[in-house]
């Protein structure tokens, strides 16, 4: 049961975040221009949050299940020393690099270096070794699918990004525009590649009865 519980709460985090990810990602100029009221934003503070928002993203993947799980299965003390192993590593890196370079966008990535390193090279070959499979076959069976199903959404975004008159002079008109027509592409593709059959029919008996597909009547 615990196994079970790595593999799918992994998975479904996944499938939430990857999405999540990829719009604000590309939309995080925007983001920043309601959140802080600035019509500019440097480049050094799109930066920060760029990096800021893939170590949040890499570390739901590696850190927030496995992390909650172990901690209820009496494995305080070895994530208490990898912590402990993040932390001081997280202020060695940040530390040295903002002497060397003199810039903010060092602490951001001293964070997510640490974060992923732990994350990508403990943790989740830790994972995989208690559910019985390769990194790879675990990456496979919680990762991949939701990746691949989403590179259509990373290519609309993508082809947006380039073609600047498409976006509005309002912040909040591109994300209330562009955020519903990825977010339903994201949705179709994610139901039709990533969600497998029983997924499927459970989630659409938790919708409401009248979004429901009608069984046809039968004929005499």
């Amino acid at each position: 049961a615990i196994r079970d519980l790595l593999v799918q709460s992994t998975r479904w985090s996944v499938l939430i975040a990857t999405p999540l990810y990829l719009l604000c990602a590309f939309y995080i100029k925007e983001l920043l221009q309601i959140l802080t009221g600035d019509a500019i934003i440097n480049q050094e503070t799109l930066l920060v949050a760029e990096v800021l928002l893939f170590w949040f993203f890499s570390s739901i993947l590696t850190h927030s299940t496995s992390k909650r799980i172990y901690m209820m299965c009496g494995h305080e003390r070895k994530l208490m020393w990898l912590g402990l192993g993040e932390a001081i590593a997280n202020l060695v890196i940040s530390l040295s690099l903002v002497l060397v370079f003199r810039n903010i966008l060092c602490v951001a990535i001293g964070s997510l270096i640490p974060s992923f390193y732990f994350g990508w090279f403990h943790l989740w070959p830790w994972m995989a070794k208690d559910v019985g499979v390769s990194s790879w076959t675990l990456f496979k069976r919680t990762t991949l699918s939701t990746l691949v199903a989403c590179l259509p959404v990373l290519g609309l975004l993508t082809a947006v990004l380039l073609q600047p008159s498409l976006k509005f002079e309002k912040p909040w008109m591109t994300l209330l525009t562009h955020g519903p027509i990825a977010g339903l592409l994201a949705t179709i593709l994610l139901w039709r590649f990533a969600l497998t059959e029983p997924e499927r029919a459970a989630l659409a008996r938790r919708m409401p009865r009248y979004t429901r597909p009608q069984a046809q009547p039968e004929i005499a």
